[in-house]
């Protein structure tokens, strides 16, 4: 099971829906590594990095880019959920 799965899993197991799940994992895979790639540091996907304090310093750049608000508030927060949801499943690999 890769990352991706095992953190769909993870948000299933914490009360998401499955739906949410899967669109939360389609963010950290997609739009999210989007933004990181072109906006704050040159990354394959966010599914490799799962120190959580360099993703609290991503998660930090990334709020500071208006074109990342603007797209997270369009998404209602979507985006900004995602990538704290998979903080904190990151954190659960460390326990």
């Amino acid at each position: 099971m890769n990352n991706k799965e095992q953190f769909e899993l993870f948000l299933k197991n914490s009360g998401i829906s499955d739906s949410t799940a899967k669109k939360y994992a389609s963010c950290v895979g997609g739009k999210l590594t989007d933004f990181i790639k072109n906006h704050v540091e040159n990354i394959i996907s966010l599914y490799d990095i799962t120190d959580v304090s360099k993703l609290n310093v991503l998660l930090d750049s990334l709020t500071k880019i208006q074109s990342f608000n603007e797209y997270n508030s369009k998404g209602k927060s979507m985006y900004s959920a995602a990538f704290k949801w998979y903080i904190k499943y990151c954190q659960s690999l460390q326990k």
